[in-house]
């Protein structure tokens, strides 16, 4: 939304044929929410503002009045106005001042520039972002936020929404990796912005007496798109320390990716082996699972 006051003096002329120069000069433009503008005639001390659905706000303020004087090279008559490109009509004085307004005389016309409106999307947020593979049911929220001027219309992956909404549910049902691309037009700017929903597996971990441990049920899981991280685990006695990761990420180095935070050295593991696990939505996949070389009876925590 542009935010500025225009303020025109006009000596030589009175309000209501100065007021009815501005509207026309800025008819075509009022569908963009024009800044709000008003004629002051000096000689009758009369201000006449235009329809209030033509005003936009006062953060910042342009003002014209008679101090800054034509000089002789400038001619005698009056000069011509023009705001951010819009002829306002011609004057005999005419002064600008304000924050973020520029202003300078060129080619017989004054011009008063103030900055364009700004348009964006300020966020676009899916929640949740990450499901577990196999989950289907899980309905996903979209919520998004503009800065600057307010949308006419926008479309979410190309279909029209009410360009009023700001959150969209999305119903259970997708089962795999879904971009959502938001769009949205001002009137004057366009705006688009993208978010995804993406599907990760778990990463398990835990103590074990067993030395070969092919159900993953009693380890914990934890919903990760990779392995790194740090991995806490309890003291137990005659335990190895477990570590089960999805056979589609990255592999880790038995003897040096798994470092014991207290002491920075690498904690050395066996080399892993597969098992088909199955996850609390009836997915399937492989893990490689990789074990402490010994036994482990303290509190540990390894960071992959």
């Amino acid at each position: 939304m542009i935010t500025d006051s225009v303020t025109l003096l006009c000596p030589d002329a009175n309000s209501s044929q100065i007021t009815a120069a501005v509207q026309a000069a800025l008819f075509s433009y009022s569908s963009q929410q024009p800044p709000e503008i008003m004629a002051i005639c000096a000689v009758t001390d009369l201000v006449v503002e235009l329809p209030s659905d033509w005003v936009a706000g006062l953060s910042n303020v342009v003002t014209l009045d008679p101090v800054l004087v034509p000089t002789a090279s400038q001619g005698a008559g009056a000069i011509t106005a023009a705001f951010n490109g819009t002829s306002l009509g011609a004057f005999t004085t005419l002064e600008v001042s304000g924050a973020n307004v520029d202003a300078s005389l060129s080619g017989g016309v004054f011009h008063i520039q103030t900055p364009p409106p700004t348009f964006s999307i300020s966020s676009f947020v899916v929640s949740p972002a990450t499901l577990e593979y196999g989950n289907v049911s899980q309905a996903i929220t979209l919520t998004w936020a503009y800065s600057g001027l307010t949308p006419t219309s926008q479309t979410l992956n190309g279909t029209p929404l009410d360009p009023a909404l700001r959150t969209y549910a999305v119903a259970g049902g997708l089962a795999s990796p879904v971009d959502f691309t938001l769009s949205a037009n001002s009137g004057a700017k366009t705006a688009s912005r993208s978010a995804s929903l993406t599907y990760a597996s778990r990463v398990y971990s835990g103590n074990s007496t067993d030395s070969h441990l092919a159900d993953l049920s009693g380890l914990t899981g934890v919903l990760k798109a990779n392995a790194s991280g740090s991995y806490n685990f309890a003291a137990g006695v005659g335990v190895y320390k477990y570590i089960a990761i999805p056979a589609n990420y990255a592999t880790v180095n038995p003897d040096t990716g798994f470092i014991d935070t207290s002491t920075g050295f690498p904690v050395s593991f066996d080399t892993p082996y597969s098992v088909l696990s199955t996850n609390g939505y009836g997915y399937e996949q492989n893990y490689n699972v990789y074990r402490s070389y010994n036994k482990l009876n303290g509190a540990i925590t390894i960071r992959v």
